[in-house]
């Protein structure tokens, strides 16, 4: 009514705006404020959970390759640890990005090997070259 003056009747609205009125959801202040309070209980409650877990958990050992979807390079990463056979776990940075902030990944392709409370990154095709290098020697990487 605000835009064309006037008022019409539901029954005479289009498809799409039908839709759109049967999926509107109505908020009050008080419901809102409730909705906070809730989130910040389950995230106070996750965040105990989680550091619950750290302090039972054992050393952790896994090698995460961080890659985007339209990288080049990452497919030739890809291929560098497939033919040296490194077992890794290949994670979208853009579809995780919450780890990829947690490792500070800022190029694709990366490398994340964690060893317990060792953590280290090889960015780029050349240093996951050399990591793969390093271990064909028998080297250890982390130190």
């Amino acid at each position: 009514s605000r835009i064309t003056g006037y008022y019409r009747p539901v029954q005479n609205w289009n498809d799409g705006k039908l839709q759109e009125f049967k999926d509107r959801k109505e908020y009050t202040i008080l419901d809102w404020k409730k909705h906070k309070e809730l989130e910040a209980e389950a995230a106070a409650k996750k965040a105990a959970e989680e550091a619950e877990k750290a302090e039972d958990a054992t050393p952790v050992k896994a090698t995460l390759l961080f890659t985007t979807k339209t990288c080049p390079n990452c497919r030739t990463a890809i291929g560098l640890l497939e033919r040296n056979g490194v077992e890794y776990r290949r994670l979208d940075a853009y579809e995780e990005q919450e780890l990829a902030l947690r490792f500070d990944i800022r190029t694709a392709p990366t490398l994340v090997v964690i060893e317990g409370e060792n953590v280290e990154r090889f960015e780029g095709v050349g240093a996951i070259n050399r990591y793969c290098q390093t271990l064909a020697n028998g080297e250890s990487v982390t130190a």
